[in-house]
């Protein structure tokens, strides 16, 4: 696991979760998959690249962290 941010996670690469509150809270969690890393991010923290500020973590980690979940 990284908690570095790598250029090229525009915004268009990330997806909103479903789950998230679509409420003026804007409690919403996004995530984008390029190649083997995932970033996961915070749609109430945009860069001045159109992404979020986000965790990447390897794809593998990102899938058990999502099977555990459910």
């Amino acid at each position: 696991m990284t908690d570095q941010q790598p250029t090229g996670w525009g915004r268009a690469k990330f997806r909103k979760s479903s789950r998230s509150d679509s409420t003026a809270n804007g409690n919403c969690v996004a995530a984008a998959v390029d190649g083997s890393a995932v970033a996961v991010g915070d749609t109430k923290l945009p860069t001045s690249d159109g992404s979020f500020q986000h965790l990447v973590v390897d794809r593998v980690d990102w899938a058990g962290l999502v099977r555990a979940i459910r």
